[in-house]
């Protein structure tokens, strides 16, 4: 099909979360046509367990694009059969949370193209922008690359840089990288209708890899210091989250400001307490704890926290008993 002289594109996408949604968006009001969209089935939350349909298939069943949620890809006549039939030039996704199979890939004659949330061969894998905080880097970006089977070794049609700043957390950075996202994917659809798109091979000396989180690597080791603590806080957030307990209660820390000063505290030792936070001890420097959330209750700021939780100065954090 074409728009003017300019070819139009047979697309299907697959995303599931809010992050993918601008991306859906932006090639759903380009020159080319998505004509189905695949996300994860529709999931239980809150404390009803009510199911609810992830933000693409909102988005897609807002635009009028068909949606389907298979269960599984591997081994699902069903869903190869629709995804023949939506006979699509090419495939994008995004964030879809699914690995995809040989035979999938193998549909669409021009490939799938991803939009991956680091400037590759830095960070794959499934949390980029979580390790790229952990690690103290100070940029991250979006790679546009053909998909491959291996995961994220595709070659990179564009990639754009943002700096992380020193507040940055997971949202602020994808606030940032969601728009960059959806206009590179377009260019990178427009240039593969007019047989322009180039692609660059990874650079495999430079991989870095990006685990899946765990529960358990949101806990706070005191010893490390204030500012590894700090990007640890930034880092795991929404998920797992960055907590140590108190009194043998869990005390989840949402927000925190490393300081660059000398004690002679213990690691987890609560230096003062004031209006503006718990000042805790680390094996470098001093954290300060501004926002927080004690098992069994809210969400807070600290001055809330301390309006109804005494903390005394000499306290010791991280010690579950």
């Amino acid at each position: 099909m074409t728009q003017g002289d300019k070819r139009s594109l047979r697309l299907v996408f697959f995303g599931t979360p809010e992050v993918a949604v601008p991306t859906l968006e932006a090639l759903a009001a380009s020159r080319h046509h998505v004509v189905g969209v695949v996300c994860q089935p529709d999931r239980p939350k809150g404390r009803g367990r009510v199911l609810m349909p992830p933000p693409v298939k909102q988005t897609a069943l807002t635009l009028g694009i068909p949606v389907v949620q298979p269960e599984k890809l591997k081994n699902n006549p069903e869903f190869m059969q629709q995804l023949r039939d939506w006979n699509a030039d090419a495939c994008i996704v995004m964030a879809y949370g699914v690995f995809l199979t040989q035979e999938v890939l193998d549909v669409p004659p021009l490939g799938f193209y991803n939009a991956h949330g680091s400037v590759l061969p830095r960070w794959r894998g499934a949390a980029p922008l979580n390790w790229a905080i952990l690690s103290g880097d100070e940029s991250t970006g979006i790679t546009i690359q053909k998909v491959r089977l291996k995961f994220d070794t595709g070659p990179v049609a564009l990639a754009e840089s943002v700096p992380i700043g020193p507040k940055d957390d997971t949202h602020s950075l994808w606030d940032q990288l969601c728009p960059i996202a959806a206009r590179l994917m377009v260019e990178a659809m427009d240039r593969l209708a007019d047989g322009t798109i180039e692609f660059v091979e990874q650079d495999e000396s430079k991989v870095t890899w990006a685990p899946i989180l765990k529960k358990e690597d949101g806990e706070i080791d005191w010893s490390k210091g204030a500012v590894e603590i700090d990007r640890q806080i930034r880092g795991l957030k929404p998920w797992p989250g960055t907590y140590t307990y108190r009194q043998g209660k869990m005390l989840k820390i949402y927000r925190a400001t490393p300081l660059d000063n000398s004690h002679f505290h213990a690691p987890g030792s609560v230096i003062s307490v004031s209006k503006n936070g718990l000042e805790v001890a680390c094996g470098e420097g001093s954290l300060l704890i501004e926002e927080l959330q004690l098992q069994g209750g809210k969400c807070m700021d600290a001055r809330a926290f301390l309006n109804g939780c005494r903390v005394d100065s000499g306290e010791s954090l991280g010690r579950k008993s």
